[in-house]
C-alpha cells in the first residue's frame, strides 16, 4: 500500500502505514465505525478491543456536530453498558461564530450575515434530516 492512501478497515495495518480507513457507503456508518472500534476491528481488524480507559485517549473526527452527537449515543448503545468512557469526538465543521464576528462585522452586508447564518444552518439541517428518514 503506497502513503497516503486509504484502505478499509478489513485490511492490516503496518506500523509504517497511514491509519485512515474507509466504510461502504451502504453501512450504516456510525454504528459500523463504533462497532469495529468496540470489538478491536480498528485500527487493526482482529485487534484486541480497547480497555476501558485506552478509549478515552482516542480521538474521532466527524463532519458536524450531530454526527458526534450521535456517534456518542451509538457507542453506548453498541456497548450495552450505561455507562462508558468516550473517545474526544469533534466535529470538523464546527465554526466557532462568535470567533467571527469582528470580520463580520466589518463586512459591508454586516445586516444580512446572521439571516445567511441562519439559512445555511436550516438547510444543513433539513438535508440531514431528508438523509436519514431516506434510511
Amino acid at each position: 500500500m503506497r502513503e497516503g492512501e486509504a484502505h478499509d478497515a478489513g485490511e492490516t495495518a503496518t506500523a509504517a502505514a497511514p491509519r485512515l480507513y474507509t466504510i461502504a457507503p451502504s453501512s450504516p456508518f456510525l454504528e459500523t465505525l463504533a462497532r469495529a472500534i468496540l470489538e478491536g476491528d480498528l485500527p487493526i481488524k482482529g485487534g484486541p478491543p480497547p480497555e476501558k480507559l485506552e478509549l478515552s485517549r482516542w480521538t474521532i473526527l466527524l463532519p458536524t456536530r450531530r454526527a458526534a452527537r450521535a456517534l456518542a449515543e451509538t457507542f453506548l448503545k453498541i456497548s450495552g453498558e450505561s455507562a462508558l468512557l468516550l473517545p474526544r469526538i469533534r466535529p470538523l465543521g464546527d465554526v466557532d461564530e462568535d470567533a467571527l464576528a469582528p470580520c463580520l462585522a466589518a463586512s459591508p452586508h454586516a445586516e444580512i450575515i446572521p439571516a445567511l447564518l441562519a439559512e445555511t444552518h436550516r438547510m444543513l439541517n433539513k438535508e440531514d434530516a431528508k438523509r436519514l428518514s431516506e434510511k
